[in-house]
């Protein structure tokens, strides 16, 4: 809570809250037993401009730590949110382990998160693996990787989509380039479905086929905001109005004012005869919710 004091005129009550973070988890759909396996942890920031700084840990059912990694720079996603990567490795010893990322904050201006739980198949070495986002969501674009095992010659890969036991190409062939190839693609539909991709090397020796299935989740909504406490009738001025703003997912909710009101933390004052705007934003949570805005227009005087 923070009060800011204008000399000679009035205060006002700010409430400042974390931003919240999404946690996401890249892991390859099978690794080796016995040699190092590369995961990446990727921490949305939600709201506001600054990237998450802190670290991801990687933690077994028990919780016990596998790995830890600070994060690195920030970046940026499609969406335009900040963001920032870690690079964790694991080593195989012969079971199958679900695991978890876990993002710690350096301060308290984020908030925590944890990712989906994946669990590799663990065998001996595969000639292709495929990996991508721990969840995957209809319309919403996502990074399709394929890597080949150690020794695999360089070559070209295409990616494959089968739905009902029907099979299409997801766009054409990539060159596979230091054991590794993208494709950026957007699931059509929600529901079961499995992604494969198919490898050749440049010099015809080495061929191979991964598939992985995954339950796609439905396409993103937006939030849904509620605001009490100030409706539609007309606010006297020179007044103070308490107003609340709730979203149905419970995550937080900012609230600003406009034209003749301010707000300050959760009490609207007029300022003057007019129009006051209130607005409402939540920030959703960097998956299955999208932001949402919701203004509220009312008179004054």
């Amino acid at each position: 809570h923070w009060t800011v004091v204008v000399p000679g005129g009035p205060s006002s009550a700010l409430e400042v809250q974390a931003v919240p973070t999404s946690t996401t988890l890249v892991a390859p759909g099978a690794v080796t037993d016995g040699q190092a396996a590369t995961f990446t942890a990727t921490v949305t920031s939600l709201g506001g401009s600054l990237a998450p700084s802190g670290s991801v840990t990687l933690v077994d059912p028990t919780g016990a730590t596998v790995a830890v990694a600070a994060l690195g720079p920030a970046s940026a996603t499609t969406s335009g949110l900040p963001t920032a990567s870690a690079t964790l490795a694991w080593t195989p010893t012969g079971a199958r382990v679900p695991l978890r990322a876990v993002f710690t904050p350096t301060n308290p201006a984020f908030a925590s998160s944890s990712s989906r739980v994946v669990a590799p198949a663990v065998g001996p070495a595969p000639t292709v693996a495929l990996q991508f986002p721990d969840t995957l969501y209809a319309g919403t674009p996502a990074l399709l990787q394929v890597l080949t095992g150690s020794g695999v010659p360089g070559g070209s890969a295409a990616f494959t989509l089968s739905i009902d036991g029907f099979g299409f190409w997801i766009a054409g062939s990539h060159p596979v380039v230091n054991g590794s190839a993208s494709q950026l693609w957007a699931p059509g539909q929600s529901g079961y479905l499995t992604i494969g991709v198919h490898f050749t090397s440049s010099d015809g020796t080495v061929n191979g086929v991964a598939e992985q299935p995954v339950l796609v989740q439905p396409a993103p909504v937006a939030d849904t905001i509620t605001i009490t406490g100030v409706g539609t009738t007309a606010l006297p001025t020179q007044s103070t109005v308490p107003a609340r703003a709730t979203s149905a997912s419970g995550l937080p909710v900012t609230l600003a004012g406009s034209g003749a009101c301010v707000v300050e933390a959760s009490m609207v004052r007029t300022l003057a005869p007019g129009t006051c705007t209130i607005t409402a934003t939540a920030m959703g949570n960097g998956g299955s919710l999208l932001s949402a805005t919701r203004v509220l227009t009312v008179p004054v005087g």
